[in-house]
């Protein structure tokens, strides 16, 4: 899922939700691992350029493992330079979620203020 908020804000709160197929299920894969279109995510990318967002970070779950960057995602280029929120999914239910950053994929997570209002 990509958060999308204003551009150029400091503090970011998310203002939509965009979900995205998980293109390995249809290869019988993407329990662990998650691949998306590229066309669809242009296609979010645009949507929320029209209403004047910008997709500013990633969701996505960890079924039963915590909620932090696992060796997958610190491999993973594309996650840096946005807000990666990682929620802990136990025994399908919703544990916790933890907010991540890190300025260029040479560098580790670290982690971020996470504030859900209630």
């Amino acid at each position: 899922m990509w958060l999308v908020d204003r551009p150029l804000s400091q503090e970011k709160t998310v203002e939509r939700i965009v979900t995205l197929r998980n293109v390995l299920r249809d290869e019988g894969r993407g329990r662990f691992d998650f691949s998306f279109s590229p066309k669809e995510f242009l296609d979010a990318q645009r949507a929320a350029e029209q209403d004047k967002l910008d997709v500013v970070g990633i969701f996505h779950t960890h079924p039963d493992h915590p909620p932090r960057p696992s060796k997958t995602d610190e491999g993973q280029p594309m996650l840096a330079g946005w807000i990666n929120i990682i929620a802990s999914v136990h025994g399908g239910k919703f544990k916790e979620a933890k907010a991540w950053w890190r300025d260029d994929d040479q560098v580790a997570f670290i982690e971020s203020t996470l504030n859900i209002p209630g």
